[in-house]
């Protein structure tokens, strides 16, 4: 079944026109519907595999379901498309997670997102993965999103306008030692939610000065308050020279965040037990130019711990809160008037 759907892709160019207008009729539908579908075959081993290269074509949307077994492409894999590949790792509530034991595999060294790739649930068994920008027509910024647990057996790039984004509730994480970079051209890590431990590379981040790192802070990110708790842990963080952008619009005043109270939140963990690698240096920093304030949050500066950085936020009353406070206050200068 695999190899019969890999002969209908390539012939699929004539269908294009076609499932452009089901793709639309999904789309209004928030439904979505798929153009091929490639599912894990117990009854035929032969075929779960693809011999050569393999890429998801433009304007199509695929599915890949390892959520029974594991497929593969023994050459490159490359996605032109828009591509969903899901499986069956869990995460809970409380960021708990379960590792599957199947897997998409590629066996080429390196593997590519040109355009828009979901992955759900699934460890990604592979060569190097680049999230970046393609030749010739696809010149679209490539959106890699995660949802779920997912993992990486080898080293993953972010580079030339191409955006990671970690949606809520999400974990990601790189296996084996292995790095996870930003590179030229604008890469972008987006954290949709920043949550305890959403991305943990056992060794190195590496960053050139075109790196951003964008950080929407809820409520939930209040939980991060540790080195053992950051948003990002990883064994080495080098080259940490880049922007980071800090959304508050959606931190809400609650039993958890008391107006007035300044709070530090852990962003990034550079773990080394070294004496200085994984340090930040001066260099990395954050600005008040690159963050968003919110109704009830104001950035407070930013705080960095040896191989922690923190960013410090402030508590803004409710304007209700001022009006209650100011009405008390006319209230005691009347009663004292009275009195004299």
């Amino acid at each position: 079944m695999f190899k019969e759907n890999y002969r209908f892709m390539k012939n699929i160019k004539l269908f294009i026109p076609i499932l452009s207008i089901f793709a639309v009729s999904a789309f209004a539908q928030e439904e979505t519907v798929f153009d091929e579908i490639w599912e894990f075959d117990s009854e035929n081993e032969t075929a779960n595999t693809i011999d050569g290269d393999y890429t998801a074509p433009y304007d199509i949307n695929t599915l890949i379901d390892v959520s029974n077994g594991s497929l593969t492409v023994t050459g490159h894999f490359e996605n032109k498309g828009i591509t969903t590949i899901k499986g069956a790792n869990t995460i809970n509530a409380e960021g708990a997670t379960t590792k599957s034991e199947y897997s998409f595999n590629a066996t080429g060294t390196n593997q590519h997102n040109r355009n828009q790739l979901i992955l759900e649930n699934v460890n990604i068994n592979m060569g190097n993965f680049y999230n970046e920008r393609g030749g010739g027509l696809n010149t679209v910024s490539p959106l890699l999103t995660v949802k779920g647990y997912v993992t990486f057996s080898n080293n993953l790039t972010t580079k030339q306008y191409g955006t990671i984004l970690i949606s809520e509730g999400a974990k990601l994480e790189i296996l084996n030692g292995k790095t996870f970079a930003i590179e030229n051209s604008v890469g972008t890590l987006k954290f949709e939610n920043a949550t305890k431990s959403q991305f943990i590379a056992p060794w190195e981040f590496k960053n050139q000065s075109e790196s951003v790192y964008d950080f929407t802070i809820t409520n939930d990110s209040l939980e991060c308050v540790d080195a053992s708790t950051a948003v990002i842990q990883a064994r080495f963080v080098k080259s940490l020279n880049g922007k980071i952008l800090l959304d508050f619009t959606n931190l809400m005043l609650n039993n958890d965040f008391v107006a007035g109270e300044t709070y530090k939140i852990a962003l990034i963990n550079s773990y080394s037990g070294e004496v200085d690698s994984g340090k930040f240096d001066d260099s990395w920093q954050i600005l008040a130019e690159n963050v968003l304030e919110g109704e009830f949050a104001k950035f407070a500066g930013f705080t960095k711990d040896n191989n922690v950085l923190y960013v410090n936020i402030q508590a803004i009353p409710e304007p209700a809160t001022y009006a209650a406070i100011f009405g008390a206050i006319a209230l005691l200068i009347a009663a004292y008037r009275r009195k004299k």
